[in-house]
């Protein structure tokens, strides 16, 4: 995983969102590549943060093709002793996804109203 900072560089000029000033971080794809996700949300679930990833379209992709765009990720987000983020985990088990997952849900739901 690489933070690169704020959001803002030439791979973005053609996808059609504005991306500056969020935070972007690069994760190994299924096939070993690297691709770019963008932080969407945090959230805290039983004492531990979570964070969610979109990943940024590539300049030949079109946003309405789901299928191409790659799928979001969520992280655990690990922490030193000072409670400082020093990186993310996958999660350990589905039970753990769907808690995280519901929580997620009801962020965006109450966004929604």
């Amino acid at each position: 995983m690489t933070n690169k900072g704020d959001h803002d560089h030439e791979c973005c000029a053609d996808c059609g969102e504005d991306h500056e000033g969020q935070e972007l971080y690069v994760f190994p794809d299924e096939e070993g590549n690297e691709a770019e996700y963008i932080l969407v949300e945090t959230v805290e679930v039983a004492g531990n943060e979570y964070a969610l990833f979109a990943p940024v379209p590539e300049d030949d992709e079109e946003e309405d093709d789901e299928d191409e765009g790659g799928s979001a990720l969520i992280l655990r987000v690990e922490k030193n002793e000072a409670g400082e983020a020093q990186g993310f985990t996958d999660l350990d088990s589905d039970e753990e996804l769907e808690k995280v997952v519901a929580a997620f849900d009801k962020i965006f739901e109450d966004e929604q109203e």
